[in-house]
C-alpha cells in the first residue's frame, strides 16, 4: 500500500507521572507509533489509526522533562 506521507501535529500537556500526547493530521495516518528512545516509557495506547480532522489523545509514564520529552519523542505511520 503507497500511504501518503501526512504532517501530523503533536501537543503534550504534562500530567500527574507523565504526560497527555494530542495528535492531529491533514491526511489518512495509518499505523501511527510513538517511541521515545534510551528510556523507559509506557504509552497508554500505540500503533493506532489518525482520521483527518481528528484527534487521538494518550497519555504516557515517564519522569523526563517536559522539553527533554518533546525532543525525544518520535512519531512514525506507515507513510514514513
Amino acid at each position: 500500500m503507497n500511504y501518503p506521507k501526512v504532517n501530523i501535529q503533536t501537543a503534550v500537556l504534562a500530567t500527574d507521572g507523565g504526560y497527555s500526547v494530542s495528535l492531529t493530521t491533514d491526511k489518512f495516518a495509518r499505523g501511527v507509533f510513538m517511541s521515545i528512545n534510551g528510556i523507559d516509557n509506557f504509552f497508554e495506547d500505540n500503533y493506532f489509526d489518525i482520521l483527518p480532522g481528528k484527534t487521538v489523545t494518550t497519555k504516557v509514564r515517564c519522569n523526563i522533562s517536559q522539553d527533554e520529552f518533546k525532543k525525544q519523542l518520535k512519531i512514525t505511520s506507515l507513510s514514513d
